[in-house]
């Protein structure tokens, strides 16, 4: 049984205004030198390609949201020892927004984000969002994994809406 498993959620872009600025700073340093230039322009690629992801340490009982730059992980572990569950629930959030249509013109239609948020409740009932997924495969993936940790309760409360919501369809 491995001892880590990574959950990788792939490409982040919370770096791509600072990616951007560096892409510019090395078009500029071309008039300048060519190597540095290089060395910037680089870089600015490898902050485009930075990764999110999550490891379950399930030997030492720990948990971490991490971000990958090239091959480096960073990210501090959170302890499971003294958790009593970890839960994961669905949350909708609507909103409006002014969406451009074929002819140019502005319409307002509802929008709506659906986030699965994997929150750990600690030995004093202490409630801890410690991610919110986008992708349900993702958060299930975690779901799965963390219920491998012993004396770990989990309860995945995202699986028994999503079949309520499968059985009405079949109606």
């Amino acid at each position: 049984m491995k001892s880590i498993i990574s959950i990788n959620e792939g490409a982040t872009y919370d770096y791509l205004p600072h990616a951007f600025a560096l892409l510019i700073i090395g078009m500029a340093l071309l008039a300048v030198h060519w190597i540095p230039a290089v060395v910037v322009l680089i870089i600015a690629v490898a902050i485009i390609g930075v990764k999110t992801g999550i490891e379950i340490d399930l030997e030492n009982q720990q948990l971490r949201k991490y971000k990958q730059f090239i091959v480096i992980k960073f990210g501090a572990y959170t302890s499971l020892k003294n958790t009593l569950k970890v839960k994961l629930v669905m949350n909708r959030y609507d909103s409006k927004l002014a969406i451009p249509v074929r002819n140019m013109a502005w319409r307002e239609d509802p929008a709506q984000l659906t986030t699965y948020d994997l929150i750990i409740i600690d030995d004093t009932e202490n409630k801890t969002v410690f991610n919110q997924f986008i992708k349900y495969s993702l958060a299930d993936k975690t779901m799965k994994a963390l219920s491998k940790i012993e004396n770990l309760d989990t309860f995945n409360e995202v699986a028994g809406v999503l079949q309520k919501q499968r059985q009405m369809r079949r109606r």
